[in-house]
């Protein structure tokens, strides 16, 4: 039997809004909070089938449902996209940030990190499929 050699904590199932806590670095203005409590971010949905409805023709009837289901399947197909450019870098750690000429500074406990990406490697662009 293999013994898991992971830091603890580590696994490796994507990370999601579900496994996840999110804190936004920068404080947001009252427009956008107020457009932020009136749409809510979508939440993926996992028990999505993207085959299940593969033949079923448009109609006036199901037409919001099926482009909830086209909008999965894009989802889907994005994140595809994005599970190919898995990367190995090195992060830098920094408990301050400099955004334009406005400096922040991360929370007691917290940090900010810098994460090198290639400029190709970006899921809208083609370079990133080959």
């Amino acid at each position: 039997m293999k013994e898991d050699v992971r830091p603890p904590g580590q696994s490796l199932e994507r990370w999601h809004q579900g496994n996840r806590v999110i804190v936004p670095c920068l404080n947001k203005r009252e427009a956008e909070g107020n457009l932020l409590q009136q749409y809510k971010p979508p939440q993926i949905n996992l028990l999505f089938n993207p085959r299940s409805e593969a033949n079923i023709p448009i109609t006036v009837h199901n037409y919001r449902e099926r482009m909830h289901h086209f909008l999965y399947k894009e989802e889907l197909a994005q994140e595809e996209v994005v599970s190919r450019l898995s990367l190995k870098v090195t992060i830098s750690l920094f408990a301050k940030l400099t955004v334009g000429e406005s400096e922040k500074k991360a929370p007691r406990g917290a940090l900010f990190a810098a994460v090198p990406v290639p400029y190709l490697l970006t899921p809208d662009t083609p370079e990133a499929l080959s």
